[in-house]
């Protein structure tokens, strides 16, 4: 994928979406990550990826990079280390087996 910082405010169009299991209050339920192809509102403004976590985040966060990779990479860093964060209080999130992280290295 290329782009054209000066004309394009969207790095293509896309939705990454993961279910993994939340083990909460003795049960264990579905959830959805899901990360947003990276945008900015205007030309010349940073570029940013949003990202929502269910059940973890309240509400979706917006990630900012330099240029639309740094800004997708940047909100998987982000995703991963709430991930981390959150295990360690008390729950629990993985995605094909307990303590994978949610799959994300």
């Amino acid at each position: 994928m290329t782009t054209n910082d000066s004309n394009e405010n969207q790095a293509g169009s896309f939705e990454l979406r993961r279910t993994l299991n939340l083990s909460e209050h003795g049960g264990v339920r579905a959830i959805i990550l899901c990360i947003h192809a990276p945008r900015r509102a205007s030309a010349g403004q940073a570029w940013a990826s949003e990202c929502s976590i269910e059940g973890v985040l309240p509400n979706p966060r917006r990630i900012y990079g330099e240029d639309p990779l740094d800004a997708f990479l940047n909100c998987v860093s982000f995703c991963r280390e709430t991930l981390r964060g959150f295990n360690s209080e008390n729950h629990l999130v993985w995605w094909l087996e307990k303590g994978d992280e949610g799959g994300i290295p």
